[in-house]
Formats: C-alpha cells, sequence, structure tokens
C-alpha cells in the first residue's frame, strides 16, 4: 500500500510472478473520519469504485453493515454511476435487516465507476466535539509546537547568558 498523487494505491501479487487468465480480489477496508454531519441528518457518501481505474470491472458488489437500531426508507439511501460527476443508474440496491447492499449492473469501463449516499438520522452516528474536530486537524502541528515551547522555556529558565556590563 502507498500514496500516488494523493491516492491509495493497492498492489496485489508478486512482481515477479505472471497472471494470465481471470483473477478475483477481495479488497476489504476500514474508513475513519467519512461522514458529513448537517444540522438535521448525518450523510455517508462513498466512491465504492473510483472513476480512476484503467482497466474494466467486470463485476463489483458491496455491502454496508447500518449501526444497530438505525433503520432507512426508500429515499434514504441512492447509489449513482458512470464517469466522474456523472449520476448513472447501472447500480442495482437494496436494503434489508440493517444491511444496505448492491452491485453494478454491468461491466464498468476504464475512468467509471460507482458510489453511495445514505442518509442516516442525526443520533445514529456520534458527532465529535469542537475540541476533538480540532485536535484531529492540528494535533500533528502541536507536537513540534510543544517541543519548541519547551526548549525556550529551557533557554530562557537557565540556558540563557548574563547580560554583558560594560565597565
Amino acid at each position: 500500500v502507498s500514496t500516488e498523487n494523493g491516492y491509495k494505491r493497492i498492489r496485489i501479487g508478486d512482481p515477479d510472478r505472471y497472471v494470465n487468465g481471470q483473477q478475483r480480489y477481495v479488497i476489504r477496508y476500514k474508513v475513519k473520519n467519512a461522514f458529513l454531519f448537517m444540522e438535521d441528518r448525518t450523510e455517508f457518501y462513498w466512491n465504492l469504485v473510483g472513476t480512476e481505474w484503467p482497466v474494466p470491472i467486470e463485476s463489483s458488489s458491496f455491502r454496508i453493515e447500518l449501526p444497530e437500531g438505525v433503520t432507512m426508507e426508500d429515499g434514504d439511501f441512492a447509489a449513482f454511476s458512470g464517469a466522474f460527476g456523472e449520476r448513472g443508474s447501472d447500480v442495482e440496491i437494496d436494503y434489508s435487516g440493517g444491511i444496505l447492499s448492491g452491485k453494478a449492473t454491468r461491466t464498468l469501463t476504464p475512468g467509471e465507476g460507482y458510489s453511495v449516499a445514505i442518509n442516516l438520522p442525526v443520533e445514529s452516528i456520534y458527532r465529535p466535539t469542537e475540541t476533538e474536530k480540532f485536535m484531529n486537524r492540528y494535533a500533528s502541528a502541536g507536537i513540534p509546537l510543544a517541543a519548541m515551547a519547551f526548549l525556550l522555556s529551557i533557554f530562557y529558565g537557565k540556558g540563557k547568558n548574563d547580560p554583558v556590563v560594560d565597565m
């Protein structure tokens, strides 16, 4: 796994071994900070198959387990397909028993993908406080700043030379 141009790149297999014929790969991952907190709802919008794939994708499917006790109705979820910015409908989507699942209904050509949008009740996902949001955004900058403050306190407390006195 590496990062390239702001994207995660996953390379599968052995670079010294050539594979031929149909291959099947299952990629599973967990996502953090994927919710948009609106005043009246919590939204989850995710590009399930990104539009940057340079190869056709013959089939793909998804399964999203919703938090316990969350129920949805038609209109609370949707899926879109096509090239970047398009809102095609080539995705079959089903909701049953707290699980939203679906699949592309045709081969995705290079440059095509699909996304899912889910509107959840406000209280269904923990909303971080303003302090938690600040710490998530800026905590990495805090470590160098704290170290600098510590070093300055040592310098001004003990490391500073006495002033020069002219005689």
